[in-house]
């Protein structure tokens, strides 16, 4: 034990993380559905903030330094795919890639849906991984409050052209991603197959529920 409390328990959650796979997969082979299905596995995010720093150091047994608190963020992603041999790949990539690997390993051409990631098994895939707040990974290079770090040694670097162009596709890309959630661009995003849905039917507030409750 760290004496954190958020770090020790979160630790503890593990076992019921183990125990939920598991009891998904048995029913999926109760199913017969095992076998016919693609099952992905991911960590939707770090869970430690840097409030908690001094209790990382003792687990980690290194200082959490900005670039140290970067490389935290990697989190699992786990496929299993029908007929094909299990190993492991060290490709960066982040949320925004798994929609366009999901569907090609589905057989299914992205090219008509809006999607800012890349295929994590294409050889053209982009392997910067974006920061909500502009910083950024690549497996060359950490920027972190427009400080640049070699990402393997964690040595801080001068900035160059290189990084400069990377910056400059992240904000680009960030710019894209806020037009779309923040102007609901989506709406005009016509598929045929597709239902659009009517937001008059959903609410979220509490005093919609507390409407229904009465």
């Amino acid at each position: 034990k760290t004496g954190d409390a958020t770090l020790d328990n979160y630790f503890k959650t593990a076992r019921c993380v183990d125990e939920a796979p598991e009891q998904f997969f048995k029913d999926l082979k109760s199913s017969g559905l095992y076998d016919n299905s693609v099952i992905m596995l991911y960590g939707d995010h770090y869970g430690i903030s840097e409030n908690h720093n001094r209790a990382m150091k003792e687990i980690l047994g290194k200082e959490i330094t900005p670039y140290q608190n970067a490389q935290n963020q990697r989190v699992p992603l786990m496929l299993r795919i029908p007929g094909k041999k299990g190993g492991v790949n060290h490709t960066y990539g982040g949320e925004m890639d798994v929609v366009p690997t999901i569907l090609h390993l589905e057989g299914i051409d992205s090219k008509k849906y809006i999607n800012f990631g890349t295929d994590l098994f294409s050889k053209d895939h982009d392997d910067t991984v974006t920061f909500r707040n502009g910083d950024y990974v690549t497996p060359k290079y950490t920027s972190i409050s427009n400080v640049v770090y070699d990402t393997k040694t964690g040595k801080e670097l001068k900035g160059n052209q290189e990084t400069k162009n990377l910056k400059a596709r992240v904000t680009e890309q960030l710019k894209l991603s806020d037009s779309v959630m923040y102007k609901d661009l989506l709406r005009f995003h016509k598929l045929s197959d597709f239902t659009p849905v009517d937001p008059s039917k959903y609410h979220y507030g509490k005093e919609k529920l507390n409407q229904d409750n009465k």
